[in-house]
């Protein structure tokens, strides 16, 4: 269990979060909803450790490992999709497991027959496959997602979203997925949390 106590984060005179409370359950898919503004992509930077906040107190994320998948893929544009997840696995792993390790995930997006290809050979569905290929194979305890199914046509959405819930499903990490699309959140998560306002109001569904 992550949890989130009384939480407060400010930029400047911009306040985002005031005596913020969360309760994110183990091995489940967490989604917080709510619109562009609203302090989620700072809400999983701060329980990443990436960004600092002024008060409060966060627990169940002590020697964890994240992965993260964000809005724009990130990949490296010298690397094949290949390359691009088995680079992240090579200090972890003897180099033959973490090449069998990349070719299994890959193979589980559907992207086994294109993991020679760049890039800039890849569609934008196929690029997020990568992404989503190479979070899960990472071996971390906690996924962060940001949007990543953002301006995506709803077919494509529709099965990358599959496509992730099928990895999921292989190990079921704790996942904490934030979106501004109810459909989106109903589609992948099994619980979900509202923020409301500014100040960051948090009401469990």
């Amino acid at each position: 269990m992550i949890e989130i106590m009384d939480l407060t984060k400010r930029y400047d005179d911009l306040l985002v979060f005031e005596a913020f409370n969360l309760s994110i359950p183990d091995g489940e898919i967490s989604c917080i909803l709510g619109p562009s503004g609203c302090g989620k992509s700072t809400l999983l930077n701060i329980i990443a450790g990436l960004i600092t906040y002024e008060k409060g107190e966060i627990i169940g994320v002590e020697h964890k490992k994240f992965s993260y998948i964000f809005q724009d893929t990130r990949l490296l544009p010298w690397g094949t999709a290949f390359e691009n997840v088995f680079f992240a696995l090579i200090s972890l792993y003897h180099k033959d497991e973490a090449k069998e390790i990349a070719n299994y995930y890959l193979d589980l997006v559907g992207l086994g027959e294109y993991k020679n290809y760049y890039p800039n050979q890849l569609s934008g569905g196929m690029k997020q496959r990568v992404s989503v290929a190479r979070a899960f194979a990472y071996p971390s305890d906690i996924l962060l997602m940001d949007e990543p199914f953002k301006g995506f046509d709803l077919e494509l959405k529709n099965n990358l979203i599959d496509e992730f819930l099928k990895i999921w499903e292989e190990n079921q990490k704790t996942v904490l997925f934030v979106t501004h699309d109810l459909e989106d959140a109903q589609k992948i998560g099994k619980n979900f949390f509202t923020i409301m306002t500014e100040m960051g109001l948090s009401i469990q569904n």
